[in-house]
Formats: C-alpha cells, sequence, structure tokens
C-alpha cells in the first residue's frame, strides 16, 4: 500500500486558511479604522462648521444690539424732544392767553377803576382794583364774563374804603377756561 504524508499538504493548506483569516481580520479593522476616521473627519468638520456659523452669529448679535441700542437711544431721544415741544407749546398758549387778556384789558376795565395788583395763584386770576363807583365795578366784572378765555368768574367783597375818598376795593377771581387756545 502506498502511504501519502499530506502533512505537509495539511501545513500548507493552514497556513493558507491562516492567511486569509488574518488578512480578512486586517482588512476589517483598516475598514473599520476607515470608518471611524471618516465619522471622526465628519463630526470634526461639523463642528468646524458650527463654531464658524456660531462666531458669524455672535457678530450679528453684536451689531444687533448696537444697532438696538441706538435705536433705544434715538427713540429716548425723539420722546424728549415730543416732550420738550409739548411743554413749549403749552407755555407758548399760556403766554398768548396771557398776551391776549392784557390786550383787551384796557377794553374791559372802564376808567374809573383801576387796577392794582394782577396775579395767577394754582390757575386762577386774580384782579385786585379800585373804583370810584359801584356801577363800575358790575360793568368790569361783566365785560370779564363775555371774555371767552376765562371761566368761573366771581367778585369777591366790595369795601368802600373811607380813608381812600370814598374808593371802592374789591377783588375778582377768575380761572382759565379750558381748552381756550390761541394760535398767534
Amino acid at each position: 500500500m502506498y502511504q501519502v504524508n499530506f502533512l505537509p499538504w495539511r501545513t500548507a493548506q493552514l497556513h493558507t486558511r491562516y492567511h486569509f483569516w488574518r488578512n480578512c481580520l486586517f482588512i476589517q479593522s483598516v475598514i473599520a479604522m476607515a470608518g471611524i476616521s471618516g465619522v471622526f473627519w465628519l463630526w470634526a468638520d461639523t463642528q468646524q462648521q458650527q463654531h464658524a456659523e456660531l462666531v458669524v452669529l455672535a457678530q450679528q448679535k453684536a451689531q444687533l444690539e448696537k444697532v438696538w441700542q441706538l435705536t433705544n437711544k434715538k427713540i429716548m431721544k425723539l420722546k424728549k424732544m415730543k416732550s420738550m415741544q409739548q411743554k413749549q407749546q403749552l407755555a407758548r398758549r399760556h403766554s398768548q392767553r396771557y398776551l391776549v387778556l392784557l390786550r383787551q384789558l384796557p377794553l374791559l376795565i372802564p376808567q374809573s377803576c383801576w387796577i392794582t395788583r394782577f396775579e395767577e395763584q394754582s390757575g386762577v386770576l386774580i384782579f385786585a382794583a379800585k373804583s370810584n363807583d359801584y356801577a363800575a365795578i358790575i360793568t368790569f366784572f361783566q365785560k370779564l364774563n363775555e371774555e371767552q378765555d376765562l371761566d368761573n368768574i366771581r367778585l369777591g367783597d366790595v369795601i368802600n374804603n373811607n380813608d381812600d375818598n370814598g374808593k371802592y376795593h374789591f377783588v375778582i377771581r377768575a380761572a382759565w377756561q379750558r381748552g381756550a387756545q390761541h394760535d398767534g
């Protein structure tokens, strides 16, 4: 009988299988490492893009905050200017009412009356005056009542002062009529 020694053939077969599976394992390892490297590279690239976008957004936010602050400053300045303008208009109207009243006062007061004091206290005009006769006081009071800018006109006590050659001393109080305006 012929005996064949298969030992070298088996050893060669085992070495071939060993090299095959070793190469497969090596290729799988290389592929896995390449996949992990690719995922890491994609993650790093995404992180870098997000960081760049974050920097751009931070710059835009800083610019928008500056614009917002400037806008707020301008709004506050505009409100302040509007407030000042309204105050000036109110002061101008008030001065205009005084001017009109002072221009009309010589036409309203009879010749036998003299204003000794004219002032405003808390929105109430006070006319302190003297007169030679009582009818002139009534005439002055009636003419003030006809004045459109004055409201709530009251004649105070009329005192006949014998020390002052019999002249009558009187006080008339009047309030400015609400909403009365004069455009000059």
